[in-house]
Parts: C-alpha cells; structure tokens; sequence
C-alpha cells in the first residue's frame, strides 16, 4: 500500500510524538508499504528508508503557516494517489487521526495549570489572543468535523476522553491503542554493568535510592514541584539522588541551590542512553501537568521499574495493573 503519515516536524531525535511517528513509520515499511511523510519540519536524510515530503518555504510553525501546512498536505493526500494516510496532528485530516499530543484544546487547558492560580487569567488571555493557539483551536474543529476521518485511534484512554468531552466525538469512531515502547535487548549482567557504570560514573552509593526525571519540556512535565518534593526528602537526612536527563535551563540550577539539594541532583543532559539510566535508578518520577501517554513511564515500567506520575498521563494507566496490583503510584 502506498501510505502517507503527517506530522508537523518529523524530528526522530525529538520528543515522544516524533520518535513514535519515526517507529510507526519504520514499521509500516517493513512490512512492504510505501510510506511517505508529510510534514514542514524535517532534519535533513534522517530516514533513509523512508520518503520525506516537506512543505516548501516551511520555516517556524507560526498561525500562517500552520494553516498554509493544513492546505498544502490536504492537496498532497488528494493528488498523492495515497491508498490511506493517518494524521499524527489534530491540525490535519487523515484516513486514520491518531493525535499524538492529545487534542489542542486540552493542551492549552492543561498548559495554564502550570501556573499559579493568580497569573492564570492572564495567561488564558494571552493564549485567546494568540493567532497561533486561535489557528490550532480553529484547525482541530475543522478535523475533527472532517468526513475524512474515519476513525481516531487514541494512544490512551485520557486522550479518548478529551475527544469526547471536548467535542462530543462518537466514541464508536475511536478506539484506544495503547502507547507502546520498544527496548534494546540485554542480559541481566549487562544490566547491572551499566548500573555499576551510571553510578560510578555520577558518584552515586550504592545505598542511595535514584529517582529518574527525563523530559523535553521541563516545566510542563512537573519539575519544579518534584525539586521541591525531592527537597523534603533531603531534609529529612533519607539516601536520595535525582538525576535528570533532557536540556536545562540555568533557572533549575539556581532552584536545586535555593533548595539546598545542588549536591543531591545530576544534570544528565541529553541522551540516547535511557535504558542505562533505568538501569541505575529506582523510581522513575514524572509528576506531569500533561502528558498523552508518556514513553519514559512505559518504558521504565518494561524494565521492572515504578514510577510515580499524575492522572494527567495516559500513560498512568498502566502504573496500575489490570489485577489492581500497584506498580507505582499515580497523583490526583
């Protein structure tokens, strides 16, 4: 089958959306299809296997070019000669919609939970004025009114959830396929080597409990309440680390030394490396203001695990076994 797969910025070394996109992609191909992805951002030959047809003079995703990248794939699906195509975004129609990111409506709502309850008006403000926010609210209405779209496959029940509180959807046009990861295989040996490794290596004791935060958008994914939390543990004198992988600001620097916890947290940066950093933890931590489904708790789960989240996570499902058994802990 010829098959197209649209996604804003096809960017494999990105966030959750785009690495699944790249895997449902690479999957889709081995299994004889011919994909092409559509979309306005793109590194250059990141997928060789893959065909890659970007938007001509894309640039930043501003409201023009959002709605410009709506038209121009829709043109594409239409004289493509495409047999199906699924849409990775709310933005665009697709045969199949599975909106990584959830809906835009609930992004939004759940973004002003960042803030403090005094600033939240302020920002809700903001946020109607901004052409680009008003675009994708406008986007995702049009989508989802679409008769194009024949089925939503959504990656948790959260995101199932959205769709029928937000716009009323028929839930018999939606079926929940749960977010998925995949792991690199290795020995049980290899396992203890890198966490003998990953904690010799950040000075680490091995008495010392290891908490894992890893997350392209800090701030949306909780980390200044679990700095604050983490620091209670510190005070009380427990054997706590936290280590954190993805980019970071100077402002969590300053806030782990306000803390008193400076010495207590190892900024890992990023990496490629995740299943090292399981390995040498104990708790994977991501007290989340949003997250669809999230990979980092799937996949620490995978490797025995806990984790701690929010029931903003489709992923927090899965921290409570279908037996009812607890593999973690999930926060109202």
């Amino acid at each position: 089958m010829k098959l197209a797969l649209v996604i804003e910025k096809y960017d494999p070394s990105g966030g959750g959306a785009e690495r699944s996109t790249r895997q449902i992609a690479q999957e889709l191909a081995s299994r004889g299809n011919q994909v092409t992805v559509l979309c306005a951002q793109c590194p250059i030959d990141v997928d060789g296997a893959i065909q890659i047809a970007l938007m001509p003079k894309s640039g930043k995703l501003t409201a023009g070019r959002l709605t410009r990248f709506s038209n121009w794939v829709q043109t594409q699906l239409m004289d493509g000669g495409f047999d199906a195509s699924i849409s990775m975004t709310t933005a665009v129609p697709g045969t199949i919609l599975q909106p990584r990111s959830g809906t835009a409506i609930e992004t939004m709502q759940r973004n002003l939970a960042i803030y403090p309850t005094s600033s939240r008006k302020i920002k809700q403000v903001f946020n109607l004025l901004s052409p680009k926010k008003r675009t994708l609210l406008k986007l995702e209405r049009q989508t989802l009114a679409n008769p194009m779209v024949r089925h939503i496959a959504a990656n948790s029940s959260y995101v199932a959830r959205q769709l029928s509180e937000h716009y009323a959807f028929d839930a018999d046009r939606v079926t929940v396929i749960p977010n998925a990861a995949t792991l690199p295989d290795f020995t049980v040996d290899e396992r203890q080597t890198w966490r003998t490794q990953v904690r010799e290596g950040y000075r680490i004791a091995e008495d010392q409990t290891v908490f894992v935060f890893a997350a392209m958008n800090p701030m949306l994914k909780g980390l200044t309440p679990l700095m604050i939390a983490f620091a209670r543990l510190v005070a009380a004198e427990m054997p706590v680390v936290l280590m954190l992988a993805g980019k970071y600001k100077k402002q969590y620097v300053d806030q782990a030394d306000s803390l008193g916890i400076r010495d207590k947290v190892r900024f890992v940066g990023p990496t490629n490396e995740m299943v090292k950093l399981y390995a040498a933890g104990d708790v994977l931590v991501h007290p989340t203001f949003y997250d669809p489904s999230s990979k980092v708790v799937i996949e620490a789960l995978m490797m025995g695990i806990p984790a701690i989240s929010t029931s903003y996570n489709g992923a927090s499902d899965m921290i409570v076994s279908e037996d009812g058994s607890s593999r973690g802990r999930v926060i109202q």
